[in-house]
């Protein structure tokens, strides 16, 4: 892959990383703010048990969000590195070139297609 192909998809990494960041900052602020508004709305005693676990359940969704955009955030890093390493475009499992359609939707994508679905059926199993 020629220099001016990686640094394309090093800048698309690069805002990918910036938008995640963003968005894991928010949904921690957003959390904090939560446990701190239902504290002070519960005067410190837990409010109604329904409430509770609405509350529970909404904070619940949050972190999984949280934590779904960390992993993303690791593979983004990840393919930075393989740029810096001279690996990225080829896929980890047969050592193929994966098609520059598929980097430009997912720039972080670390398999083929065809491999990726295979690894989906194995999962599944």
């Amino acid at each position: 892959m020629d220099q001016q192909l990686l640094d394309e998809f090093r800048q698309l990494l690069l805002a990918e990383r910036k938008r995640l960041e963003a968005l894991i900052a928010s949904a921690r602020r957003d959390a904090q703010e939560d446990i701190s508004e239902e504290y002070n709305q519960a005067g410190g005693i837990a409010a109604h048990q329904a409430d509770v676990a609405s509350d529970l359940y909404e904070r619940e969704q949050a972190l999984s969000l949280e934590r779904d955009f960390e992993e993303r955030l690791h593979e983004v890093d990840h393919a930075l590195r393989k740029i810096d390493e001279g690996t990225y475009g080829v896929s980890e499992r047969s050592g193929q070139p994966i098609p520059l359609e598929r980097l430009r939707v997912i720039p972080w994508a670390r398999f083929t297609v065809e491999e990726e679905r295979e690894l989906e059926r194995q999962r599944a199993l």
